[in-house]
């Protein structure tokens, strides 16, 4: 049966879902404490703000919403892992250990049609095709399926290690490729796969496992199961990321401010609205997890001065600002934040000779900014103010 959670997390969730809070914050929507349902592998999200997350071990599928409203669709897999909304807007449900993709009705939780394929672990659409490309965790491989049903290998060996995790980048226009053994993350580029990055497992004694990938914007983010943590990865550069949530090796339950929040292996993830929030699947704790990014706060993590890189000059600025570089700086890109954390602008235009550059900064009212420069895929930040 459906059931709602009390009013407080009801109008929490709420305005997650309305994009009404700034915080980034991480909430527990779904609890196994409350709920008595357990929740902890992929999820995809189907029409009318419905979402659909798999009960691996037990074979289920449940579906739910921000609200914390829950109810089970399917069961009867041997196992439950990646899902998947296709054209018709059927799930496509992979079960690795029945070696089997089940199409189930959204709406009735009615199994469909199954195909046979082996050890299917998750699901993505080639751009601009209505063929699918499915992970084989066991084999290492990827095959294609068509869409009437029929597959063939498209891709087999190194350097898929387990590969699980797979996700479409729309700024990029390709597919990203995880692997769960070895925690690398590969860009398809005309057949062929391109290494991005390692995603950590700090502190984390024996097996070191990557979940699940999902993508937003220019980013792809990622679960470190056995780490307990959550990372963000910019896909333009090899080996940048950043940890967005989860303390390395620490294990828990606590919601809050996403770099105090603490997680027990999580696994599935699944990026919803404009990019705005994560959806993560709590292996451990067999919950839902709702991480609020917030994408026009640049958060205060990103205000830290790596290194003093850089001064400016004169300080306070009337729209023209000069900056003296320390060393032989690199610049990637500058970009200007109020002090409460909102982004004002990005990809600032600049001149630079030799160790000094100039910057303009157009229709910026009067007051306190931070400006941050980007070099070595790191911020460095100086406050100014305006006239």
């Amino acid at each position: 049966m459906m059931k709602t959670k009390h009013a407080l997390l009801v109008a929490f969730s709420y305005c997650l879902s309305m994009a009404s809070l700034t915080a980034q914050t991480v909430t527990t929507i779904i609890d196994y404490d409350v709920d008595s349902v357990v929740v902890n592998d992929g999820i995809v999200e189907g029409a009318n703000h419905r979402y659909f997350v798999s009960s691996f071990i037990e074979g289920k599928i449940y579906k739910f919403d921000l609200q914390g409203n829950v109810q089970l669709l399917a069961s009867g897999l041997t196992t439950s892992n990646g899902l998947f909304i296709n054209r018709h807007g059927e799930l496509m449900a992979c079960d690795p250990d029945g070696n089997r993709i089940y199409i189930i009705d959204t709406a009735s939780g009615l199994f469909l049609d199954t195909i046979s394929i082996h050890s299917p672990a998750a699901i993505a659409k080639i751009p601009n095709n209505d063929t699918l490309l499915v992970t084989d965790w066991r084999s290492n491989k990827v095959y294609k399926l068509a869409p009437d049903g029929t597959s063939s290998t498209y891709l087999s060996g190194s350097p898929l290690n387990a590969p699980v995790g797979i996700c479409y980048l729309a700024s990029e226009q390709s597919i990203f490729i995880g692997n769960f053994n070895n925690r690398k993350v590969y860009k398809l580029v005309n057949d062929s796969l391109v290494y991005v990055a390692t995603v950590p497992a700090l502190n984390t004694p024996g097996n070191k496992w990557l979940g699940f990938i999902t993508s937003s914007a220019n980013r792809i983010y990622a679960t470190s199961i056995n780490s307990h943590t959550i990372y963000e990865i910019f896909p333009n550069y090899t080996d940048s990321l950043r940890l967005l949530s989860g303390t390395p090796g620490l294990a828990g339950h606590l919601d809050g401010a996403l770099d105090s929040a603490s997680y027990f292996i999580p696994n599935g993830i699944l990026a919803i609205g404009n990019g705005d929030s994560l959806l993560v699947s709590d292996y451990g704790n067999r919950s839902i997890r709702l991480l609020s990014l917030n994408r026009n706060n640049v958060g205060i993590a990103d205000f830290k001065d790596h290194e003093a890189s850089f001064t400016v000059f004169p300080n306070p600025v009337d729209k023209q600002l000069r900056i003296q570089l320390k060393g032989d700086l690199q610049i990637e890109g500058f970009r200007l934040i109020s002090t409460s954390g909102h982004l004002v602008q990005e990809n600032i235009p600049y001149q630079r000779s030799h160790k000094q550059v100039s910057i303009k900064l157009n229709n910026v009212q009067t007051g306190y900014y931070i400006l941050q420069l980007k070099s070595g895929h790191k911020w460095s930040s100086r406050k100014i103010y305006v006239n």
